[in-house]
C-alpha cells in the first residue's frame, strides 16, 4: 500500500494535459499562418493521423514539413505557428496544478510517464510550468513506454495514472504496480481504480493508504 513517500506517475496527455483543446488551438493558428479555412486543415491532419501506426508517433517536425510542403509555405513559419506560446494557454486541466501542490505537500514523489517527442512533450510541461513538479529522476518519456524493464525497476507500490487502456492493462501484469486509468472522455473504464479527473486521487490513495 502507498505511503507518504510513494512514487505517482502521470501520463501528460489527457492526463494532465488537455489535448483535444490543444489541438484545437494549434489548428485555428495554423489555418491563419498557411491561409486556408479550417475544414482543409483538419482534413489535412486527419490525414496525416492516419498514417501513423499510433497518435503517440505524432511527430512536429514530420508534420508540419508535410503542411509545408503542401501548402507551399516556409517551413519555419509553419513550425513558429505550431509552436507558438498561445497555443498552450488554458491547456491544463483545471485542477492539475492544485492536485499537484497538494500531493508535493502530503511528501508524495511525482513523476511523468509518457510517450512520444522528448522535446514536445517536454514543452508541454515548461510552457505550464509544470515541470519542476516533476522529480528529474522519475521523468520517463519514451518512444514506447511499455517497456518491462522500466515497469520491472519502479519502485514497490508505484502509483501510474494512465488514459489509455492498452497501457493499463500492460501495467496490470506487475504486482508492485498500482495502475489507475483516468477517463477524461466518456468511454468504458477498466482497471481496479478509476479516475474522473485527478481530485478523484485523493479518496482512492486513502482507501489504498488503509488496505
Amino acid at each position: 500500500m502507498p505511503n507518504s513517500k510513494s512514487l505517482i506517475l502521470f501520463d501528460i496527455d489527457r492526463t494532465l494535459f488537455n489535448t483535444p483543446l490543444f489541438v484545437d488551438k494549434q489548428l485555428q493558428k495554423l489555418t491563419q499562418t498557411l491561409d486556408t479555412d479550417s475544414q482543409k486543415l483538419q482534413k489535412n491532419f486527419q490525414s496525416y493521423l492516419a498514417s501513423l501506426t499510433d497518435t503517440t508517433h505524432f511527430s512536429p517536425d514530420n508534420f508540419t514539413t508535410y503542411l509545408a510542403k503542401y501548402y507551399q509555405h516556409d517551413v519555419k513559419k509553419v513550425r513558429e505557428a505550431f509552436y507558438h506560446s498561445s497555443n498552450f494557454d488554458s491547456t491544463l486541466y483545471p485542477e492539475v496544478k492544485e492536485v499537484l501542490q497538494k500531493l508535493q505537500q502530503d511528501g508524495y514523489t511525482l513523476g511523468i510517464f509518457s510517450q512520444g517527442f522528448i522535446d514536445f512533450q517536454l514543452k508541454k510541461l515548461t510552457e505550464n510550468n509544470l515541470l519542476d513538479f516533476f522529480d528529474p529522476q522519475h521523468r520517463y518519456i519514451l518512444r514506447e513506454k511499455a517497456d518491462p524493464k522500466l515497469i520491472e525497476n519502479l519502485p514497490e507500490n508505484t502509483v501510474i495514472i494512465d488514459d489509455k487502456i492498452t497501457i493499463i492493462t500492460f501495467l496490470e501484469r506487475f504486482p508492485h504496480i498500482i495502475p489507475l486509468h483516468i477517463v477524461r472522455e466518456p468511454e468504458k473504464p477498466i482497471g481496479e481504480y478509476t479516475l474522473l479527473n485527478l481530485q478523484s486521487l485523493f479518496p482512492i490513495l486513502a482507501q489504498l493508504r488503509h488496505s
